[in-house]
Formats: structure tokens, sequence, C-alpha cells
């Protein structure tokens, strides 16, 4: 489990791009949030390369994505809203336009916000945010929010859902940092995730679930 809202849709008019960035601007400007203003040509030719840069682990890209809209950045810990169209006005973020561009268009896009390690204010944000694009632009929006709250819009049950990943990843990294490796052997992938797997299993036999 995780705390991630994923949105799908495609904006009603492509005419209105430009008003849609100028008002989450304007929203982002007045909350002090930074953010970014993506104008790619819709005529050109949508060709991505993907140069991976083993010293630091980086992935740069190459080339247009051919999407126009606006980054988001509400707050510490959460990832970036993306609010990206192409020219047929699909919905999207960056990494699922690379995907889709690299399989031909065979894959479904989507944009993904990841807020579990930011704030719940955050959280808020972003789906506020998401209020205002189906109210006005994005009709046929569709959220899939992992704490409920875009349904719920109750902050207790979101706060509570929040603490209880938290849990979870403090039990398994309490388990995982007991797992000893051999010194004198190398271990395939495949024995260290069995390794994994069986520390967790111990620690939840130990403990029980947690609640």
């Amino acid at each position: 489990m995780g705390i991630t809202i994923f949105a799908r849709g495609s904006i009603d008019r492509t005419g209105d791009i430009p008003a849609l960035i100028a008002e989450i601007e304007t929203i982002s400007e007045t909350n002090g949030w930074s953010h970014e203003i993506v104008n790619d040509d819709f005529d050109e030719s949508s060709q991505v390369k993907l140069k991976h840069h083993k010293e630091d682990s980086s992935l740069n890209i190459d080339g247009s994505l051919g999407l126009k809209g606006i980054l988001i950045d509400v707050g510490p810990g959460a990832e970036p809203l993306a609010i990206l169209f192409d020219k047929s006005g699909v919905l999207t973020d960056v990494m699922s336009q690379v995907v889709w561009l690299q399989e031909k268009g065979r894959d479904n896009r989507l944009s993904i916000c990841k807020t579990q390690f930011g704030s719940i204010e955050a959280h808020i944000a972003v789906t506020e945010i998401l209020d205002i694009l189906k109210r006005k632009y994005i009709t046929n929006l569709e959220v899939t929010d992992e704490s409920d709250y875009w349904t719920s819009r109750d902050p207790e049950l979101l706060a509570e859902k929040r603490a209880l990943l938290g849990h979870y990843i403090n039990h398994a990294k309490e388990a995982i940092s007991n797992v000893k490796r051999p010194a004198d052997a190398d271990q395939s992938p495949e024995e260290l995730a069995s390794s994994i797997e069986k520390a967790l299993q111990d620690a939840e036999d130990k403990k029980g679930p947690i609640q």
C-alpha cells in the first residue's frame, strides 16, 4: 500500500489548455508553490531517447514529448503533480508519455502523484486542484486515491492511513536490517529476495501483524 493519486481523462477542449495553465499557475503563485510550464510544439514530431548515466543512476530525456501543461510542486516530500496534455488532449505525466511513445501508443496514459512522503496538506492540495480540473476542464476525469480521501474527504481517515503506512514501513525496515548477507559469497537477487521475505515473515510471526 502507498499513498498515491492516479488521474485519468482528457480535457474537454484542447483550446482551453492555455486558460487551464494560467489558472493553475495563479493558484501555485498564491500558495508559494514552485512550478514549471511545459510548452512543446504540437506540430513537432514526438520522439524521445532515454539516456542512462551509470555514475549517478540518473536518467535524461532527449527530444520532444509533444506536451503542454504545468508541473506543480505542492510541498516537500510529495512528487510534483503533472497536468500535461498531448495534442489530442489526453492527460498524462512525463513517464507515462515516455512509455506511451516507446510502446507506440499501446499503453494507457495517466498522471501519477505520490504524496506519502509529503504532508497531509500536500495531499489535500492535490485533491483540490483535481477538483478544479474536473469541474472546469476535464469532466470525464477519473481519480483513484489510495488513501480514499478523494471519495471520503475525511482528513482524519487520511491521517490514519498515512500513520498505518508509516508503521508498515518501519516494520519492514527493522526486519530487513536484520538480514545477514554472506561476507564470503555473492547472493543472487532471488536468494536475497528470499532472505528478505523470510525476515519479514519471521518478524510478523514474532510481533504479530500490524493493526
